[in-house]
């Protein structure tokens, strides 16, 4: 397996990373892209690079995490590939072994676990629902150690996601990498955010297979005040989510899809549009005010359609409906 582990000024967290992946009982390479850092980042790299012959390091100048993240899946060794965001780390003693097992023997090109989330101080909880009920014993409850593995199709896969509610995150898939390859999956670099969303939408849809989802948590998800997506008032994190919708538009156009699929993906893909207009409402009156051209009755009405779908697949409302409902009133009525 290769770890792809982007680097960029994360020098306090970064030994924690790969150490952790260091760790884990399984064949590996670690491909630690280091994306321009200035903070002593590259140092630190180089240390585990001399300690460690299976870690390896490429060096660019900064073109973002989509840009790191690709040159790692392109150098890639191994058969299957994991993202690891370098201020993030695993859990410990992972099944990863016995997970590639399963998928050889299924010849499932994708698996999905779960994830601890620091900023919720949550689990992720999985999509499939005997998987989500054994990590609710494990993880809340506290009724029962046994987890879960249970396979199924792709789309049953997609449509319990779906219904759960769509959480687009790289970093809990083990991929095949030849899956990522074949159908030319690789992160779109001219989105600063929600390239995991266009990512998972595509990796999920470029076709039918057998998916593989467990209950173990993989994965510890630090949410530091000083990410790209943590940042507040920033126009990037409505602008980006708009440019990302429309590249889904038209990964739409560029597919024969069946009408039932083009749902799905829209379901997905337009969460991005939902987390932007919801942190354009936390924005300051002033700063909504500077940047309310973003808001236009066109993407009004692509908010209502990923309502609409939301109401007939889910049966429930979005979060915040009624916040950014009343949002688009006020500054489109001025």
């Amino acid at each position: 397996m290769t770890f792809i582990v982007p680097v960029y000024n994360t020098c306090e967290y970064l030994s924690q990373c790969l150490e952790s992946i260091i760790a884990q009982d399984i064949d590996k390479e670690i491909i630690a892209i280091d994306d321009g850092s200035t903070d002593g980042s590259g140092e630190v790299l180089a240390q585990f690079a001399e300690r460690y012959d299976f870690i390896k390091i490429i060096s660019q100048e900064n073109k973002g995490v989509s840009a790191a993240r690709n040159a790692g899946i392109k150098a890639a060794a191994g058969r299957y590939v994991y993202f690891v965001d370098s201020d993030d780390y695993l859990l410990p003693n992972l099944h990863f072994a016995d997970y590639l097992a399963v998928m050889d023997k299924e010849q499932a090109p994708v698996l999905c676990g779960c994830l601890e989330w620091a900023l919720k101080d949550a689990t992720v909880l999985p999509a499939l629902p005997k998987v989500r009920k054994a990590a609710l014993s494990v993880y809340v409850d506290n009724t029962s150690q046994q987890h879960y593995v249970e396979i199924a199709p792709s789309l049953v896969y997609i449509d319990a996601l779906i219904h759960r509610g769509f959480f687009p995150a790289c970093f809990i898939y083990i991929i095949h990498t030849e899956h990522l390859r074949r159908y030319g999956i690789y992160f779109n670099e001219t989105l600063t955010h929600c390239e995991d969303t266009l990512f998972v939408t595509q990796l999920l849809t470029c076709c039918e297979f057998t998916m593989i989802e467990t209950s173990e948590r993989f994965y510890y998800y630090r949410h530091r005040q000083t990410s790209i997506t943590s940042q507040t008032n920033d126009p990037n994190s409505l602008s980006m989510p708009l440019a990302a919708v429309n590249h889904l538009y038209q990964y739409l156009l560029n597919h024969d899809f069946s009408p039932q699929m083009r749902v799905r993906i829209l379901l997905m893909g337009l969460t991005a549009l939902g987390g932007g207009l919801w942190n354009f409402t936390d924005f300051d009156t002033a700063t909504q005010a500077k940047f309310k051209d973003l808001l236009t009755p066109e993407i009004y009405g692509m908010y209502q359609l990923y309502h609409a779908l939301n109401l007939t697949f889910r049966g429930k409302s979005l979060r915040r409906f009624g916040d950014i409902e009343a949002m688009f009133k006020r500054w489109l009525d001025k």
